[in-house]
Protein backbone atom coordinates (compact mmCIF):
# COMPACT_ATOMS: atom_id res chain seq x y z
CA UNK A 1 0.00 0.00 0.00
CA UNK A 2 1.55 4.02 -1.00
CA UNK A 3 1.32 6.52 1.38
CA UNK A 4 -1.97 8.11 -0.46
CA UNK A 5 -3.73 4.55 0.01
CA UNK A 6 -2.54 4.16 3.57
CA UNK A 7 -3.94 7.93 3.98
CA UNK A 8 -7.19 7.48 2.44
CA UNK A 9 -7.58 4.27 4.66
CA UNK A 10 -7.43 6.35 8.07
CA UNK A 11 -11.00 7.64 7.43
CA UNK A 12 -12.51 4.44 7.85
CA UNK A 13 -10.73 3.82 10.84
CA UNK A 14 -11.11 4.14 14.35
CA UNK A 15 -8.65 5.66 15.80
CA UNK A 16 -9.50 5.00 19.85
CA UNK A 17 -10.39 1.21 18.64
CA UNK A 18 -6.66 1.56 16.92
CA UNK A 19 -5.35 2.85 19.89
CA UNK A 20 -6.73 0.26 22.08
CA UNK A 21 -5.52 -2.41 19.90
CA UNK A 22 -2.15 -1.30 19.70
CA UNK A 23 -2.27 -1.48 23.75
CA UNK A 24 -3.21 -4.65 24.17
CA UNK A 25 0.00 -5.80 21.52
CA UNK A 26 2.12 -3.67 23.72
CA UNK A 27 3.00 -1.31 20.82
CA UNK A 28 2.25 1.49 23.04
CA UNK A 29 3.46 4.77 21.23
CA UNK A 30 2.36 8.40 20.03
CA UNK A 31 1.67 9.29 16.42
CA UNK A 32 3.05 12.30 14.43
CA UNK A 33 2.10 14.16 11.64
CA UNK A 34 5.50 15.06 9.50
CA UNK A 35 6.52 17.89 8.29
CA UNK A 36 9.68 20.29 8.23
CA UNK A 37 8.76 19.74 12.13
CA UNK A 38 6.85 17.10 12.98
CA UNK A 39 4.39 17.23 15.75
CA UNK A 40 2.40 14.86 18.21
CA UNK A 41 -1.14 16.22 17.64
CA UNK A 42 -2.94 16.30 21.37
CA UNK A 43 0.75 16.80 23.16
CA UNK A 44 1.89 20.54 23.54
CA UNK A 45 5.52 19.77 21.80
CA UNK A 46 6.70 23.56 22.80
CA UNK A 47 5.88 22.54 26.67
CA UNK A 48 6.75 18.80 26.32
CA UNK A 49 9.40 16.16 25.83
CA UNK A 50 8.24 12.65 24.34
CA UNK A 51 10.59 10.13 23.85
CA UNK A 52 11.26 10.12 20.29
CA UNK A 53 11.38 5.81 20.50
CA UNK A 54 7.39 6.30 21.73
CA UNK A 55 6.79 8.49 18.35
CA UNK A 56 5.21 6.73 14.93
CA UNK A 57 5.40 9.27 12.33
CA UNK A 58 2.22 8.43 9.92
CA UNK A 59 3.20 7.61 6.93
CA UNK A 60 2.55 10.09 3.57
CA UNK A 61 2.15 13.19 6.20
CA UNK A 62 4.57 16.23 5.55
CA UNK A 63 4.04 20.18 4.87
CA UNK A 64 4.31 19.72 0.84
CA UNK A 65 1.63 19.18 -1.03
CA UNK A 66 0.67 18.47 -5.15
CA UNK A 67 -3.25 18.35 -4.87
CA UNK A 68 -5.91 19.30 -2.52
CA UNK A 69 -6.43 15.95 -2.27
CA UNK A 70 -3.30 15.74 -0.34
CA UNK A 71 -4.30 18.74 1.98
CA UNK A 72 -7.38 17.15 2.77
CA UNK A 73 -5.27 13.71 3.65
CA UNK A 74 -3.29 15.43 6.24
CA UNK A 75 -5.98 16.87 7.86
CA UNK A 76 -7.75 13.52 8.33
CA UNK A 77 -4.41 12.21 9.33
CA UNK A 78 -4.08 15.09 11.65
CA UNK A 79 -7.51 14.40 13.30
CA UNK A 80 -6.82 10.41 13.39
CA UNK A 81 -3.27 10.97 15.10
CA UNK A 82 -5.21 13.68 17.66
CA UNK A 83 -7.43 11.03 18.70
CA UNK A 84 -5.19 8.06 18.41
CA UNK A 85 -2.81 10.40 21.34
CA UNK A 86 -6.26 10.75 23.17
CA UNK A 87 -6.25 7.56 23.79
CA UNK A 88 -2.47 6.54 24.24
CA UNK A 89 -1.76 9.52 26.80
CA UNK A 90 -4.46 8.07 28.64
CA UNK A 91 -2.84 5.04 29.09
CA UNK A 92 1.05 6.78 29.68
CA UNK A 93 -1.07 8.33 32.46
CA UNK A 94 -2.54 5.33 33.73
CA UNK A 95 0.82 3.34 33.65
CA UNK A 96 2.53 6.43 35.23
CA UNK A 97 5.30 6.62 32.20
CA UNK A 98 6.52 10.09 32.09
CA UNK A 99 5.66 12.69 29.22
CA UNK A 100 8.02 15.56 31.16
CA UNK A 101 6.03 19.10 30.70
CA UNK A 102 7.32 21.84 31.55
CA UNK A 103 5.34 25.23 31.92
CA UNK A 104 7.85 28.26 29.81
CA UNK A 105 10.02 25.59 28.18
CA UNK A 106 10.72 24.45 24.55
CA UNK A 107 11.20 20.76 23.86
CA UNK A 108 13.56 20.10 20.81
CA UNK A 109 11.76 19.19 17.59
CA UNK A 110 10.84 15.60 17.36
CA UNK A 111 12.68 15.66 13.43
CA UNK A 112 12.67 12.36 12.29
CA UNK A 113 11.32 9.57 14.93
CA UNK A 114 12.78 6.10 14.09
Amino acid sequence: MNDIDFLKSLRGRNPEDDARQSIQSQRIRFLAVGGYSSHVPGIDMENCLVDRTMVEIIPGTGDVWTTAEQQELQNVAEEYAFRFNSIIRAEFEMRKIPIDCFPNKKSPDIGSAG
